[in-house]
């Protein structure tokens, strides 16, 4: 479609049509921040876990370390 085409179709679009689409999509509305941030910090925490676990697993000076901590 050329140029000028377009600017014909585009301007036979209805004005209500452009305001109607305009707000709705103002209505559209993102998930909760607080839950957002809940996942965040969950997966945070899956990560730190699944690296500190694999740690243990593959070094055995850091296991060491570790077990030395704890007793």
């Amino acid at each position: 479609m050329k140029v000028n085409q377009l600017s014909e179709k585009v301007g036979l679009i209805d004005n209500d049509l452009i305001e109607e689409a305009a707000n709705a999509g103002a209505a559209v509305k993102r998930g909760r921040p607080v839950k957002r941030i809940g996942i965040a910090v969950l997966v945070a925490a899956l990560l730190i876990a699944a690296s500190f676990s694999t740690a243990l697993a593959v070094n055995a000076d850091f296991r060491a370390a570790v077990t030395q901590c704890l007793i």
